[in-house]
This record gives structure tokens, sequence and C-alpha cells, in this order.
């Protein structure tokens, strides 16, 4: 089952954690990551990981410091300020980001992450590492966030190979509502595909 509004995590959940260029991960994903940011870096791309693993008390704050930025800037109700929070930050518990299978990235040589060396080498290279876009482009109707160009999910080399066949509407219907035949253990069991070092 996927972490969001109607499955939420527990406050006390917490996976088993890594430490990859000092930011925690899910260790599920450790070969692939540091795979992937050395393969780019060896492309002569200056990827950078930015974020993590969030634990419950941090996506609090995550969530009140964007809702109470949305509100004060655009002048918004508690409702409407609301509504615009949650397509930018999940409540906690409601985050992946406390599995530890999210990650965002950052480009060295650029502020701006798109139309970055990062964000070309990524959209070409992710899936070969396990790592799917989680937040595409004009797919809100399907996860509910704005574009993030930046956050990967991790779910497996074989299941990102299987969900790039199947087109990116698959990718976002598997992670919102995983199949058997794909079956995604969010939490608990270790994707096969896993890249070796």
């Amino acid at each position: 089952t996927p972490v969001n509004r109607t499955n939420p995590l527990a406050k006390d959940y917490v996976p088993n954690l890594v430490s990859v260029e000092n930011i925690q991960v899910n260790s599920i994903m450790q070969n692939n990551l540091e795979k992937l940011l050395e393969d780019a870096r060896a492309d002569g791309v200056n990827l950078l990981l930015e974020s993590g693993y969030i634990p419950y008390e941090e996506q609090i704050k995550l969530y009140t410091d964007t809702f109470n930025s949305v509100k004060e800037q655009k002048g918004y109700t508690n409702i409407k300020a609301e509504a615009e929070t949650v397509k930018v930050v999940s409540k906690a518990g409601e985050s992946e980001a406390q599995t530890g299978l999210i990650v965002s990235f950052a480009d060295g040589d650029s502020s701006t992450f798109l139309n970055s060396k990062s964000f070309f080498w990524l959209e070409a290279h992710a899936i070969e590492y396990g790592f799917v876009l989680r937040y595409p482009k004009n797919k809100q109707d399907v996860t509910s966030k704005n574009y993030n160009p930046q956050c990967y999910r991790f779910v497996g080399k074989e299941y990102a190979e299987k969900m790039n066949i199947s087109a990116e509407n698959s990718i976002l219907k598997l992670l919102e509502e995983p199949k058997d035949n794909y079956h995604i253990v969010f939490l608990v069991k270790e994707p096969s595909g896993l890249l070796k070092t």
C-alpha cells in the first residue's frame, strides 16, 4: 500500500537507514543510489543529493512552515492555504519521505535544476538505477502534487524498467495503486534488481 492521506505511516515508523553523502536514506537503495551518483559524476555531471529521509516531527515543521508561508504570501484563508500546501508538501505520516525511499537531487553547477545537466542526466538514466520521477509534469490529477523535477522514488531496477515499458501513466498508477504483477512493497520487502557494487 502506498503512503498517502488514506494510508498514513505511524508516527514512530523509522525505516532501516544509512547515510549516503551525509543524507539519510532507506538502506535498500544504498548501492543503487551510490552507483547513480558515481556514474553521473563520471559522465561530467555535478549531481548532488539534496534530501532523503524526513522523520515525522520534521515533516510537521515542513508542512506548518509551508502552510504559513502560503497563507501569508497569498493572503489565503486557512482552507485555501491548506489546499495549496498539500500540493507541495504532505502532512506528517502521509509523506513517502518518511519511508526513506524518496530522494531529491540538485545540480552543483546550476541554481536552477530544471534544464541543468543533472536534470537531463536523471531523465535519461534514473530508471537504470531503480529510480522513477515521483511527481511528473501535468500529472497532478494522479499524484495530487505539483510537478517536481528533483524528486525521485526508489522502486528497484526491475520495477522501474517494467514501469518504463508501460509508459509514464503506468508509473504513476503503480506508485499510487500497486498491482499484484508489479507487487511493490513500499516499506518491508527489498525489491529485486538492485545493482551490485
